[in-house]
């Protein structure tokens, strides 16, 4: 039905992972916690049979810069893409190609062609070898917004 309505899948992976490996620390409910276990593997399993059947999976997370998923560490929905069976490089489209479609920008944004805004970053290291190089922010050497070169923003 998905792919007949031509309905995109946004699966937010990491912060379940992030409630279950930080969620005693962070002060995270019991009740929440075990429904974060019960719930995990049968949403990583839904995301990988959609991703299966053909379903267009973009690249979500519900990162909110709180004490479990700090901004700049989104980069672990990749990983857990990864994780899941998808190659680096279709994580790597989820996050910008398809993403963009999802937005409704896939003119401006997404990938790298000549009229398009020219977001990238440069990284030290394959992330096509090892994804989780990009979940190091000390790895991004250069961002670049709209083909320029923008400041970084603090690493710690």
């Amino acid at each position: 039905m998905m792919i007949k309505q031509g309905t995109y899948l946004i699966p937010t992976l990491a912060i379940l992972k992030a409630i279950i490996e930080g969620g005693t620390k962070a002060g995270v409910p019991e009740t929440s916690l075990e429904k974060a276990k019960a719930v995990y593997d049968v949403h990583r399993k839904s995301f990988e049979m959609a991703w299966k059947a053909g379903v267009k999976v973009g690249l979500g997370t519900d990162y909110l810069s709180d004490p479990m998923s700090p901004m700049g560490e989104n980069a672990v929905e990749l990983k857990l893409y990864v994780e899941a069976g998808r190659s680096p490089m279709e994580a790597i489209v989820a996050a910008t190609k398809i993403n963009s479609e999802v937005l409704g920008k896939e003119d401006e944004l997404g990938t790298l062609e000549k009229g398009k805004l020219a977001d990238l970053i440069v990284v030290n290291g394959d992330p096509l070898t090892d994804i989780s190089i990009l979940c190091d922010k000390s790895n991004i050497i250069s961002v670049y917004k709209s083909g320029r070169k923008v400041p970084r923003l603090n690493l710690e």
